[in-house]
Order: C-alpha cells, then structure tokens, then sequence
C-alpha cells in the first residue's frame, strides 16, 4: 500500500508538471498571436476617402499634378462615379449596365486585388467578373476593347471583387468632375498631413 501511494505521489507530480508546462507554452502562444496581429495591424497602410465639397473638373492641369504624385511621395486616387453607364462591346455586338469609375492616380487603393492600371493611365480599363463574362463570355478579356460613351478602352485586367464594375482611366478635355479623393499613408499620424498636402497640391 506505501509504495502504491507512494508511486501515486510520483505520478501526480509528473502530470502537475506536464500541465504546468502544457499552460506555459499556451500562454507562450497567445502572447506571441497577439504580437504578431498588432504589428500586422500596426503595419497596414491607413486609407481614407474624402467626398470633395466642390467637384473638380479633371483637366491637363489636374493630370500633370496627379502624374506627379510619387515624386512628392503623395499615395491617392480621385475618381468620378457613375451608378449606371452603358459599356459595350462592338465586336460581339453586346452591351451591359453596370456602375462605372473614372480614376486618375493609384487605382490600387481602390481595388487592391485587381490587375492594376498604370498610374493615371489613360485609354484603359478594368471590368467586373461578371461584366467581364456578359460582354465578352469570360473573363480572358485583357487587351480587348470596350467603349464607354463613345470612347474606346483597353481592358487592363478583371476585377473578383466587385463583380459589377468597369473602371477606367480618366482622359482630360471632357468635362469630367471628380467628386472623390482617397489617401494612403503609412500611418494615421501621417494621414493628415498627407491629406492637407494632397489638398494644396491639387487645389482642392
């Protein structure tokens, strides 16, 4: 009976340590998971959208300013949007309605995920999945054609996203009014002042 008891005490201490151990290491983990979530948080670029309070009509001045942005080390977008916009694809004789979005600047702050157009390019576009397969029956559309209110785009690439979609490179002389402004700064301290040099910058 002692050495029974007695191998009792010696097996009782050995699971005691084991969860001692077990507890440590899972505490271990969590602190270490809730390091690693901060930074990546602490880490992640601060966008904010600005609706302008006066439209601005998107001319050969605004293009030279928004073209000079990555030299002044200024990361934004501006954009004009349209609920409903017919685009068309002549080829196939098909058309759909669907929300559009003029943009000039750094489209990736607004589709991240998209194949991206060229900083302020103009004459090119990217389509919604779905707009994408109603027009051209797929989404291998890349270097096609559409037209939007008469004018012709080169489909730079497909949004997964939003599926409903065309976006497409501002061009001057139309008259077209941005009436959006989004920034992306590599903090929130940063932000503002990105956004008040963003403002002077394009005479907002």
């Amino acid at each position: 009976m002692r050495n029974d008891r007695m191998r009792n005490k010696r097996i009782n201490k050995r699971v005691g340590k084991k969860k001692v151990v077990v507890f440590f290491l899972l505490a271990v983990s969590v602190v270490v998971a809730g390091l690693c979530i901060f930074y990546v948080i602490a880490g992640r670029p601060h966008i904010e959208k600005v609706k302008l309070t006066t439209p601005v009509v998107y001319d050969k001045r605004l293009q030279q300013c928004m073209g000079k942005l990555p030299a002044e080390g200024l990361d934004a977008v501006v954009w004009i949007e349209h609920e409903s916009e017919t685009v068309t694809n002549a080829e196939y004789n098909r058309s759909t309605e669907v929300r559009t979005l003029g943009v000039a600047g750094d489209a990736s702050i607004l589709f991240p995920g998209a194949n991206r157009l060229a900083f302020s390019a103009t004459g090119y576009c990217i389509l919604g999945e779905d707009t994408a397969w109603r027009l051209f029956g797929s989404t291998k559309a890349i270097g096609r054609s559409v037209e939007i209110c008469g004018e012709s785009y080169y489909v730079a690439g497909i949004e997964y996203q939003e599926k409903e979609l065309c976006v497409y490179g501002l061009t001057p002389g139309r008259d077209e009014e941005v009436t959006d402004l989004a920034v992306r700064s590599e903090s929130r301290a940063q932000m503002e002042v990105d956004k008040r040099r963003m403002e002077r910058w394009i005479g907002l």
